[in-house]
């Protein structure tokens, strides 16, 4: 008697080849980010007035090498081998009027700006002691 599912039967085979060759690819690359060590998401704890809104989680994934990592009062996607600190300020695309801080690393500190609300980037945090968490390098005025 032959068997139905064994491999290189037709159909079946082939589909059964497919299945195991698609598993074994998905397993390795969750287990790719645990060997990366550039992988790590920023270990800073800052002090937030107010938990921020997720823009990432279970459900909403991050792109690309992007990682979703707890990062300034809130789960949003960061580039591990980005320095946020070296980021230009950006105010974002929307019209909203938030009061914001980002490191300058021209002058080596935080400055207040005003963010509008989406897109921007990472160089946003709530307070200048959520700044000055994050980079600390700032100069220091007598």
């Amino acid at each position: 008697m032959v068997s139905r599912y064994r491999v290189g039967s037709g159909d079946s085979g082939v589909k059964i080849l497919l299945v195991l060759w698609a598993w074994h690819w998905r397993v390795l690359a969750s287990l790719l980010p645990l060997f990366s060590p550039s992988e790590k998401c920023p270990e800073n704890k800052p002090p937030c007035s107010f938990k921020e809104i997720d823009h990432c989680g279970r459900k909403k994934r991050c792109s690309g090498k992007m990682k979703c990592c707890k990062f300034n009062c809130a789960k949003k996607c960061v580039d591990p081998d980005e320095d946020v600190c070296s980021l230009p300020k950006e105010v974002g695309l929307c019209l909203a009027v938030i009061p914001r801080w980002w490191y300058n690393k021209e002058t080596k500190s935080c400055s207040k700006f005003t963010y509008g609300g989406c897109a921007g980037n990472n160089n946003n945090f709530q307070s200048e002691a959520v700044c000055r968490s994050f980079c600390p390098d700032i100069h220091q005025f007598p």
